[in-house]
């Protein structure tokens, strides 16, 4: 019994060491995909698509479209790829980070439609 264990031990660090993927702190990209390639809790509207752009930009938050389609093989991947971007995105500007952006978002497509006016 207590040899089991032993090998249960070694197997679960040995998939462990192989599973575990150094921290790239340097990671603000976000995987999205499906339709309108929109990320969750973040606007989805299309017509303030301009906006959005320009806020990811300075936030210096990218967005990757894997397309309509999701692969077993990627899904995984994009997954762990996310939860790390949102880490680093909430060290650097909170939990509420979602919010913040979306409001920034409000805030720059009002400025655009105010100098599409004149």
């Amino acid at each position: 019994m207590k040899h089991n264990f032993k090998k249960f031990i070694c197997l679960l660090f040995l998939l462990f060491l192989i599973n575990c993927k150094k921290h790239n702190p340097h990671n603000f990209t976000l995987i999205t995909s499906g339709y309108g390639g929109t990320y969750p809790g973040l606007i989805a509207d299309p017509a303030k698509g301009r906006a959005y752009d320009i806020v990811a930009a300075r936030w210096g938050i990218d967005f990757y479209w894997r397309g309509c389609v999701i692969s077993n093989d990627t899904q995984w991947e994009d997954i762990k790829n996310n939860w790390e971007a949102e880490d680093n995105i909430e060290d650097k500007f909170g939990d509420d980070w979602k919010k913040k952006f979306n409001k920034e978002v409000l805030i720059e497509y009002q400025k655009e439609k105010h100098y599409e006016k004149k």
